[in-house]
């Protein structure tokens, strides 16, 4: 692949400069998400010390963990017991290790199949999205 800066003396410049620009678009998105983001958090949760612990812990969460916590505010009304337990979600997420409890071959049982493998613990925020959607 033949990129400018292998085809004109100011290459790297040019490079150097979209670089800039996609990281200054990437930074106002997220600035502009975290704004709406902010205000989605203040209508939904009532509680200031749950709003606290969401918002202090989102930049620990990736980009698909925020964007379905982001779907979950959006989705529901909270009162305190589902703010609270919204809150321990995302605090577990943080720590959450899919394969903590995975059994490596020499610990497997005498079948030979890993229960973990069998049946995955399920992650915090999809286990909370499951217990809203099934509560109603």
């Amino acid at each position: 692949m033949n990129f400018p800066a292998q085809t004109c003396p100011h290459g790297r410049l040019v490079l150097l400069y979209a670089a800039f620009h996609y990281i200054m678009a990437f930074f106002q998105t997220a600035f502009s998400m975290s704004s709406d983001f902010s205000a989605l958090l203040h209508q939904k949760i009532s509680n200031a010390d749950y709003r606290r612990i969401i918002g202090d812990n989102l930049p620990d969460l990736s980009d698909s963990e925020q964007r379905l916590l982001h779907d979950i505010l959006q989705q529901f009304a909270f009162d305190v017991v589902q703010a609270q337990a919204l809150a321990q979600a995302v605090l577990q997420q943080i720590r959450f290790d899919p394969d903590a409890f995975h059994i490596d071959s020499d610990d497997e049982d005498i079948t030979g199949v890993c229960p973990h493998c069998i049946n995955p613990p399920m992650p915090p925020l999809r286990d909370y999205l499951a217990w809203r959607e099934k509560r109603g």
